[in-house]
């Protein structure tokens, strides 16, 4: 009876599961390596210029080459702005909280190697986002209750007082809240 049942499996199987489909073809717009987007032309809800986001990275899941997801997803949503032509040349914000397991990508590459032993993997797109537009801020109770000090921290990110605070600013800034992880 089971070699029955194997049979059904390996004749039907085929007939049930779905084609491969080939990976689709990423575009970088602005933010180079990080961020890949599939440009879907006939899509509604497209980026329109103007939008504000205040961005809360609460987790330290890395990908492969060590950078956060939660950056990469920064990068994502920055180049599919960039590709609408909606972007910061059309009054778009963006700002990242860092806090929780996002602290530690706000450390400098002196003090990640002088804790960690190596340069901080997070800082490369960090300063790629920067350089586009985006602002970084770390949480000082967060970087304090971790053990480091505001000194400790990349130029390209601000000490703010506590992730909550920041937060609630932007918010009443205008800003859309989204949290990553």
């Amino acid at each position: 009876m089971r070699h029955l049942v194997l049979f059904a499996f390996l004749w039907l199987a085929p007939a049930t599961l779905a084609p491969a489909q080939s990976a689709p073809e990423l575009v970088y717009p602005l933010i180079q390596g990080h961020g890949g987007i599939v440009r879907l032309p006939d899509a509604v809800q497209e980026p329109r210029g103007g939008s504000k986001v205040v961005l809360d990275v609460t987790r330290g899941a890395r990908q492969d080459d060590g950078v956060l997801v939660a950056l990469d997803r920064v990068a994502r949503y920055v180049n599919l702005y960039a590709d609408a032509d909606a972007g910061f040349n059309k009054g778009f914000e963006m700002a990242v909280v860092l806090h929780g397991g996002g602290t530690v990508a706000a450390l400098s590459d002196a003090a990640h190697r002088e804790r960690f032993g190596k340069p901080n993997p997070d800082l490369p797109l960090i300063r790629q986002l920067a350089n586009a537009g985006v602002a970084f801020y770390v949480c000082g109770q967060s970087l304090t209750h971790g053990g480091y000090t505001p000194a400790e921290t990349s130029d390209e990110v601000d000490v703010a007082v506590a992730a909550a605070t920041a937060l609630i600013e932007l918010q009443r800034d205008g800003y859309s809240y989204m949290p990553l992880q």
